[in-house]
């Protein structure tokens, strides 16, 4: 087995950056947030199916549309010491078998919000053991309207898939030794690529030793002239807060009736063979969280290099743990 997922971190070690950040005074006020989860009020040990469909997770007109995943021995929650106010924090600890692909090797859930979302921001916080190799493995968070990807049951080499919908997530992408590549993965209604499109940047995430990331992805509707969809919506990856990768000109949605409907949150699940880890892989995860800095609206592309204001990140209390 991997990294005992109960264990303590060394007392002083910033195992939860959520936690440690009592209140960032650089956070936009102005926000709107839809969802957030820090997991410090569940229990030690195994986390099931039931307790995500919980109501503090999800209501019950707005099941998880997956269920892959959700053994105990997949997903726990693990003891990260004590935050800022001296309180217990906990955090989401995530498995993956050796040899596993497909919807057996690792987690999706989701959840349906309220519409008229058209410019939203997910982000979550996430750590990888020092011997991580997870080649082409998704990363928490994620956004979606449904039916996409796998959901839609019309497929055409050329034109893409006929039902509309999107999804997009963070994708992890093995570069050279311990640096990995990060990038987003994303189906979308007229992209020609059965098993979605990803868009890979420079190298990023350094295991060299145990350090939290900061993940957050925003993605943009497309607006419409006479009902027919414009090519103008975006999705963009920042990494601690700083825009790494975008992607511009993209069709996220047919319908002018539809908007962003569902956030969606994965790790590792799916893939082939070919991207295979031959160990057991882990990841630490938390301060989960969906948020838009507009009302109803859909706001502009980002500037190259722009930085944002998280919730629960501040990278001046970012350090590498022993």
């Amino acid at each position: 087995m991997g990294l005992d997922p109960t264990r303590t971190l060394k007392s002083g070690d910033i195992i939860d950056p959520g936690d440690s950040i009592i209140d960032n005074p650089d956070w936009d006020e102005n926000a709107t947030v839809y969802f957030e989860e820090n997991f410090n009020s569940e229990n030690l040990g195994g986390f099931s199916q039931a307790q995500f469909n919980d109501n503090s997770y999800v209501s019950a007109a707005s099941p998880i549309h997956h269920t892959a995943g959700f053994s105990s021995s997949q997903i726990s929650i693990a003891d990260a010491g004590a935050n800022g106010n001296g309180e217990a924090s906990r955090t989401m600890y995530c498995t993956v078998a050796a040899e596993t692909v497909g919807e057996s090797n690792g987690m999706a859930v989701a959840w349906d919000f309220p519409t008229g979302k058209y410019d939203l921001y997910a982000s979550a916080n996430v750590m990888f053991p020092t011997d991580t190799w997870w080649d082409s493995g998704k990363l928490p968070p994620g956004l979606n309207t449904p039916p996409s990807g796998w959901e839609n049951s019309v497929y055409d080499p050329v034109t893409g898939y006929t039902h509309d919908g999107f999804s997009c997530r963070g994708l992890m992408y093995d570069w050279i030794g311990q640096a990995f590549g990060t990038g987003l993965y994303y189906y979308a209604p007229n992209d020609p690529n059965l098993y979605g499109n990803a868009s890979i940047r420079a190298p990023y995430f350094d295991f060299s030793s145990l350090i939290w990331y900061n993940i957050t992805i925003r993605v943009v509707c497309n607006t419409f002239t006479s009902g027919v969809a414009n090519a103008d919506g975006f999705m963009e990856l920042f990494i601690d807060g700083t825009l790494v990768n975008s992607l511009n000109n993209v069709v996220v949605i047919r319908d002018d009736g539809l908007d962003i409907r569902r956030m969606y949150y994965a790790y590792f699940y799916g893939g082939s063979q070919s991207t295979a880890s031959d160990k057991e892989e882990n990841m630490w995860t938390d301060d989960w969280m969906v948020w838009s800095l507009t009302s109803g609206v859909r706001g502009t592309v980002s500037e190259s290099g722009r930085v944002i204001n998280l919730k629960y990140w501040d990278r001046s209390l970012q350090k590498k743990l022993n």
